[in-house]
């Protein structure tokens, strides 16, 4: 269904909008389309001038939205705070779930479609004609709101490049939330059945009660040996190329 995105090759010449109101923007937008529909963004900004005090009341809703859903963990960066917007507004509407497969979508499609690809990636494309490209999306996919409403601020504010970080981020916000701890494990070579369990057992030492492990292994023949493994906000790095980038700049320092 994404055939539309292509007309905005047509669109060249419309001038970029300026990017603009941060994350604030996020939950008036949220809060105003819950009870109201999807409205564009310069509908937004027209009815902003016009009715000053209506926008703050919806700020007012939003934050009490804010201060009423906890947060699992706290995030970081610009995508760690989108994502940490929309985890918000949609466990406030109970659409977690429908929000976390949309975004599944969109980074699995934008993996194969060259048509999103480029939506997403150039930086050519006017600000204007992405989010026109963003509505047709909209009206034809059947995404959640709140992931519409995601997706056309992304585009208002020439953002739709971190859409694949977000929904990363958005991710993390859910293993967090269920207790799951990921852990990304880098070797040097496949390992064996009997090495991922012993090392998914080893692992699971760094968890809390409660708390289940999702582990993802990948290669990295630039390593050498051993492994370097993240899991939650610990990094341990027992890789052969680190030992010996130590033991080099210790024998540097020595001379």
């Amino acid at each position: 269904f994404f055939f539309f995105f292509f007309f905005f090759q047509a669109e060249d010449g419309i001038r970029d909008a300026q990017e603009s109101r941060g994350l604030g923007d996020v939950y008036k937008r949220q809060v105003s389309t819950q009870s109201t529909g999807f409205m564009r963004s310069a509908m937004l900004r027209n009815l902003s001038s016009r009715f000053p005090a209506g926008i703050r009341a919806m700020a007012s809703k939003a934050k009490k939205a804010d201060q009423a859903v906890e947060v699992p963990v706290k995030l970081h960066g610009l995508d760690g705070r989108y994502a940490t917007s929309i985890y918000r507004v949609a466990a406030g509407n109970g659409t977690v779930a429908a929000v976390e497969k949309d975004l599944a979508v969109l980074k699995s499609t934008a993996a194969t479609s060259r048509a999103l690809q480029e939506l997403i990636g150039n930086p050519s494309i006017p600000q204007k004609a992405k989010s026109e490209a963003v509505d047709a999306l909209n009206k034809k996919s059947g995404f959640d709101k709140s992931t519409q409403n995601l997706l056309s601020l992304l585009a208002e504010n020439n953002r739709l490049s971190e859409l694949e970080n977000i929904a990363d981020k958005y991710e993390e916000l859910l293993r967090a939330a269920r207790g799951q701890v990921f852990a990304e494990v880098t070797v040097a070579e496949k390992l064996s059945k009997a090495q991922t369990s012993s090392l998914e057992k080893s692992l699971g030492s760094f968890l809390e009660k409660g708390q289940t492990l999702t582990m993802s292994v990948k290669t990295d023949p630039t390593i050498l040996g051993g492994l370097v493994v993240e899991i939650g906000d610990k990094h341990v790095d027992l890789s052969i190329i680190s030992r010996i980038t130590k033991l080099q700049n210790e024998l540097g320092q020595a001379i």
